[in-house]
């Protein structure tokens, strides 16, 4: 069964609704962390453009059932690539449906900021590391690379 869903920017009511996939999902960040970062992310919006942002999938309810973490990689092999520390979805019902219309939202946002390529990182402990730069830049690339067209 495929539902609709709607993909955009969070917005500063959304934060704490977010922030109960991302603890669900086991990413390694405080309430007051999370809240911190979003509420950055929001205020920077629109700066360049080129910043790290959240995008959520919500259902026809308004209820948050997807989300990914966007930041921007100048890559020495492969250019400007939108990275994606953070993909997580939340349904038993159309799993499918969500990953198919966040990774569609990816590609406009990678389109967007002028980005060749998507890393989503492998998911785990170390993906919020990531988000807040604690994590020294290594030669690892865990994860899935998407060409955008």
């Amino acid at each position: 069964m495929s539902y609709a869903y709607s993909t955009r920017l969070l917005t500063e009511d959304q934060i704490d609704l977010a922030y109960l996939l991302v603890e669900a999902a086991g990413c390694d960040v405080s309430r007051a962390d999370w809240t911190g970062f979003c509420n950055r992310v929001i205020e920077w919006r629109g700066a360049t453009g080129l910043h790290d942002d959240v995008v959520v999938a919500t259902d026809a309810q308004g209820h948050i059932k997807g989300l990914f973490v966007t930041e921007m990689i100048q890559s020495l092999l492969f250019g400007r690539v939108l990275g994606v520390p953070v993909f997580i979805t939340a349904s038993a019902a159309d799993e499918e449906g969500i990953i198919l219309d966040l990774l569609e939202a990816a590609k406009a946002k990678a389109r967007e900021v002028n980005c060749s390529d998507i890393r989503i990182w492998t998911q785990g402990g170390q993906s919020w590391v990531r988000v807040t730069g604690e994590s020294p830049i290594t030669s690892q690339y865990l994860g899935l690379k998407l060409k955008v067209a």
